[in-house]
């Protein structure tokens, strides 16, 4: 375990760190407007990528009891194909709810493209929650951070790379954003199917295991809600009452000290499927 913590820690800060040095650079090039609508953009698409009802941490529960019991191929083909595809359903969910708030409140101007191409990218998030619960189940936390850091890395520094090439183009950088976490989905499910046999058997959806994966995931719904509604809505006060520009400067250190999570975080996420 304190090996596994050790690679989490590694997995998560390394992009943190570049992200120490990136993002005062990205505000320079932007500047602080754009910059503003660009975290308020990242911060609903951050909401809505956590709007899984608690599957994800219930595909690393049950697959973990399934494993350390010696389950046949068959019954983890099925709960496993049978949670992503409730994932995947709830994914596009999240994308129609996104389109239907730039309908409603009649989202105009330079957030709109970004925030419907980063939107479409939702669904491919909340799989990638999935799989990586596979992963944890079978404690693969060393490939999961050879996979998670450099893409880690890709987030903070793809946006710079974009700012310079496309003159400081939203739409750039946004599609930049949604290929990496694209590649992050294709990877964890390439390496899902090498290391769990289960899976490359035939998909079989068996809608029975929902009940059990949603009677553990229910408990996390209420918190999956409400914690990133309140750790995301300042942001929203703070732009309509003082500016895009505001924002920027109210992040920016919001987000330096909040990765200090990062510390539990590592640890917590080993000690759960154990």
């Amino acid at each position: 375990m304190i090996k596994n913590s050790i690679y989490n820690l590694i997995g998560m800060s390394l992009p943190v760190i570049v992200g120490l040095f990136s993002i005062p650079a990205l505000i320079e090039v932007l500047g602080a407007e754009k910059f503003g609508i660009l975290t308020l953009i990242w911060a609903i698409v951050g909401y809505f990528g956590v709007f899984d009802l608690g599957l994800g941490r219930a595909m690393t529960l049950v697959v973990r009891e399934e494993l350390s019991k010696g389950s046949t191929h068959e019954k983890l083909n099925s709960i496993i194909w049978t949670n992503l595809l409730a994932m995947g359903f709830l994914g596009i969910i999240a994308f129609c709810i996104v389109l239907l708030y730039t309908l409603i409140f009649d989202v105009r101007g330079e957030i709109l493209i970004p925030l419907l191409i980063l939107g479409v990218v939702i669904p491919f998030v909340i799989l990638s929650n999935g799989v990586r619960g596979v992963l944890e189940a079978a404690e693969e936390f060393k490939f999961i951070n050879l996979v998670r850091t450099p893409l880690g890395i890709y987030t903070y520094l793809a946006p710079l790379f974009a700012a310079y090439i496309f003159e400081s183009d939203l739409i750039a950088i946004a599609i930049m954003l949604g290929l990496g976490r694209i590649l992050l989905f294709f990877l964890y499910s390439l390496a899902a199917v090498k290391i769990i046999s289960a899976l490359k058997f035939i998909p079989v959806i068996d809608f029975a295991h929902l009940p059990r994966l949603l009677n553990f995931g229910g408990w996390l719904t209420v918190s999956n809600i409400v914690s990133p509604l309140m750790g995301y809505i300042d942001r929203f006060f703070i732009a309509r009452s003082l500016g895009f520009d505001s924002v920027a400067y109210y992040v920016t250190p919001y987000e330096i000290i909040t990765r200090l999570w990062i510390i539990p975080g590592a640890i917590t996420g080993v000690l759960f499927p154990s």
